[in-house]
């Protein structure tokens, strides 16, 4: 499916507002200038119409390179948005795809989103969320910035919350200012009372911030109603740059990393047994994670050359909670 792209009106390679599943999207390639594949995007009557049981596996999920021109910057040639959008979307597997090519334009560049959105605004759509997703064995490549992952959607919305995601074993590569589209190369935000989510054993090359939480970046502010931004949080095992301008969590305030984690989240959450390259000490003061003084000291096999395995030399080899190796499985993708 390919050249889907139009002038001022979203568009999709593949579309879901309403039929209740089983979905199996599996060895495509996707070309779409608005949200490459989107479920959600129009209120459903009750959770039948939710769409559920969802495999994505396989496909070759891109905008293009063609489709960019640098002198419109962020005015969009075409309507080009995201590459994958969950407004709502129950027991979710997305694995072994290939994720390409995503710049900021008629948003602002983040490559997967994940929210519950009641569309029309109503006060009975509890039932429209995005719940029990993995996201595992991606290449998420060439682009401005990573997954985006909001608990409420937008407004004062009473869909969701969005909760039980598991995202591991992804390499997040060529992002930001070592994209061929420039941008921040934020990893990750995740906001308003998102729930239950592991992000674990990921490889991910981000030129700025790893994680931003409680909306801060996002063009909307968190109400009141939700006193934290993500409730049982666990950060852990991953491969991640602390980015630039100097912070690696950047939320609702804290004089180090450490406590923008905790006052974004609660006690069940963990920042633990991460690789975060060029962290600087004081910024982690309980010291449970590790912080290189850059990508050489990780130990790659050789990660200019784009192989990120972890040599035999590495001291992250046996480094990880279960004792294997921090980051992504390199070999699995």
């Amino acid at each position: 499916i390919h050249d889907i792209k139009k002038v001022g009106q979203d568009n999709q390679a593949i579309i879901g507002t309403s039929g209740s599943g089983p979905y199996k999207i599996i060895n495509n390639r996707l070309e779409a200038a608005g949200e490459n594949i989107l479920f959600g995007g129009g209120d459903t009557p009750d959770g039948d119409h939710n769409a559920k049981d969802i495999e994505i596996c396989g496909n070759h999920i891109l905008k293009p390179m063609d489709w960019f021109d640098p002198e419109f910057k962020y005015r969009a040639r075409w309507s080009l948005k995201n590459l994958v959008e969950f407004k709502h979307g129950q027991r979710v597997v997305f694995t072994g795809n290939i994720l390409e090519n995503n710049w900021a334009s008629a948003q602002t560049g983040w490559s997967i989103l994940l929210r519950s959105t009641d569309q029309g605004g109503g006060e009975n759509n509890s039932h429209q969320k995005t719940d029990n997703v993995i996201i595992a064995y991606n290449q998420i490549l060439n682009i401005t910035n990573g997954i985006d992952a909001n608990g409420r959607g937008s407004g004062s919305s009473n869909a969701g919350p969005t909760e039980n995601l598991y995202i591991a074993h992804n390499l997040f590569d060529r992002m930001g200012r070592e994209s061929d589209f420039g941008g921040t190369g934020w990893l990750f935000i995740l906001s308003k009372d998102l729930r239950n989510v592991v992000i674990s054993k990921n490889t991910a090359f981000n030129s700025q911030t790893y994680l931003l939480t409680n909306c801060t970046g996002h063009g909307q502010s968190c109400s009141d109603r939700w006193a934290n931004a993500i409730l049982n949080l666990q950060v852990q095992d991953n491969i991640m740059n602390y980015g630039e301008p100097g912070y690696g969590i950047h939320g609702s305030g804290g004089a180090t990393d450490e406590e923008q984690f905790s006052n974004a989240t609660d006690e069940a959450s963990m920042l633990i047994n991460n690789v975060i390259t060029g962290g600087p000490g004081k910024q982690y003061p309980s010291d449970t994670n590790y912080l290189p003084e850059d990508l050489d000291a990780v130990g790659f096999v050789n990660w200019a050359g784009g192989d990120y395995q972890l040599s035999e030399s590495s001291p992250y080899l046996t480094a990880a909670t279960d004792g294997g190796p921090v980051g992504a499985d390199i070999t699995a993708l």
